[in-house]
């Protein structure tokens, strides 16, 4: 999940329901790791509400900055956005 440009008007229950409903409806026991890129330091409020209702899946989440990326993937499989 690309985080730049996050900010204020983005923390909201809106997000916390994406990464709640991504975990637990849309992808149960299939998701191995989520990157989050370029989390900016406003984020973290944001984080530390939204970590306990993911439970054990929060482990899953990886902080990463933008040029660590293509180090999560096989090489050219890297999507260009983050090239």
């Amino acid at each position: 999940m690309d985080l730049k440009g996050f900010g204020l008007r983005n923390a909201d229950m809106q997000l916390a329901q994406l990464f709640v409903d991504a975990f637990f409806n849309y992808y149960p026991r299939r998701l191995g790791l989520l990157l989050m890129v370029d989390a900016p330091m406003i984020f973290q409020p944001t984080w530390q509400i939204i970590k306990p209702l993911l439970r054990s899946y929060s482990r899953l989440v990886k902080f990463v900055k933008r040029s660590e990326v293509a180090d999560y993937f096989e090489p050219g499989r890297t999507p260009e956005e983050f090239l």
